[in-house]
């Protein structure tokens, strides 16, 4: 097990401009998915953290890098922009239109399209 010290928290700089958080309080989840600033270059971040009478007891952390097996468009996803209105809004239990818009948002991050 590393400790939160460790790895790639001793090279990250800072948060860069692209930031999604999604919390799922009724299961003491949260997320966040955006990008960080390593080395003065831009690299994307998704990490969930567990919270269990008021402790964090899990941290899951995945880093994509430019020119690594992620997205290729890093550097445009850490431009300056105004999210759309979708990531504001609340899902109700049972789902809806607005939790598969998420779902294709998130799939055309990741892979460029929606379809895939």
């Amino acid at each position: 097990m590393m400790e939160i010290s460790e790895g790639s928290w001793k090279t990250i700089e800072g948060r860069g401009n692209s930031t999604h958080i999604f919390a799922d309080p009724e299961f003491g989840q949260v997320a966040f998915m955006g990008t960080m600033k390593e080395a003065g270059a831009p690299l994307l971040l998704s990490l969930r953290l567990r919270v269990e009478l008021g402790r964090i007891t899990e941290v899951e952390s995945v880093f994509f890098r430019p020119g690594g097996g992620g997205p290729n468009n890093i550097a445009d996803m850490d431009k300056p922009y105004k999210p759309e209105e979708l990531w504001f809004k609340s899902i109700p239990a049972g789902g809806t239109d607005v939790a598969a818009g998420i779902d294709c948002r998130c799939r055309r991050l990741f892979h460029g399209s929606p379809e895939e």
